[in-house]
């Protein structure tokens, strides 16, 4: 009995961990490998065969997770909906946050926008092919989000399910932020360390998202989805009117 109790207090689960871990390291390991191959002519299409194979690990291994997370989704569909909604009114005000605070950086150092939003504004004008936008659409819309959600909320609270949630949450939201800056930082752009918040703000509510859908990362990937929907269209049509022929 007293082990069974200790098994059921125990705060910290080493296996969650060791899957973010080795996906994260299969993202890094497939992108290197798929550049090698493509080369740098297209880098859409290598970051989005890069984005896709541990995403389909995820999806194979965790299959179970997933069946039962639809299942129970499509049995109450409308609260699902309801729920995204109004989770989605709170996470825009969790971006207004975060975009007052790098308009207020910007204002003070002068640090411009952040290095990860940059690349991927390149990945959009250096070719304004359909065929580029359909990658990306592919890559920043539906896989990229999954992946997030499923390795920064569902594994790293899995991780700590015995803590209170605010601790998986603080820790999901810290990585989520150096997820998109730590590596332009080892690169030497030091000013980067500012847009942490800017990255970790909207990750701690998608955390808050996640923890309060009773651990459904769909609902949290629902509302990632949608945020970089808008932003892709936001981008398409910023890119379209400096430069107004789209290649086919």
């Amino acid at each position: 009995m007293n082990e069974i109790k200790e098994q059921k207090e125990k705060k910290f689960d080493y296996i969650p961990l060791l899957a973010f871990v080795g996906f994260y390291i299969l993202e890094a390991f497939s992108s290197s490998i798929v550049v090698k191959i493509i080369g740098n002519s297209s880098n859409s299409l290598a970051w989005m065969i890069s984005k896709i194979i541990p995403m389909l690990a995820i999806v194979v291994i965790y299959r179970k997770r997933f069946g039962s997370l639809i299942k129970d989704t499509t049995r109450n569909f409308g609260r699902f909906i309801l729920y995204c909604i109004v989770s989605f009114i709170v996470f825009y005000v969790f971006e207004i946050g975060a975009s007052n605070y790098q308009l207020l950086m910007d204002k003070i150092l002068k640090i411009g926008e952040a290095s990860n939003q940059e690349t991927i504004n390149e990945l959009f004008s250096s070719d304004t092919s359909i065929k580029n936008y359909i990658v990306l659409f592919v890559t920043v819309v539906l896989v990229a989000p999954l992946i997030e959600e499923f390795e920064f909320r569902e594994l790293i609270f899995k991780t700590f399910k015995g803590c209170h949630f605010i601790i998986p949450a603080l820790i999901s939201s810290l990585l989520f932020g150096l997820a998109h800056t730590l590596s332009f930082i080892l690169d030497g752009e030091y000013n980067q360390v500012f847009f942490l918040p800017v990255y970790m703000l909207p990750g701690f509510c998608l955390s808050l998202i996640y923890h309060y859908s009773k651990n459904n990362f769909l609902a949290s990937y629902m509302v990632h989805l949608t945020t970089n929907l808008i932003s892709f269209i936001a981008i398409i049509i910023r890119v379209t009117q400096a430069a107004p022929t789209v290649n086919i």
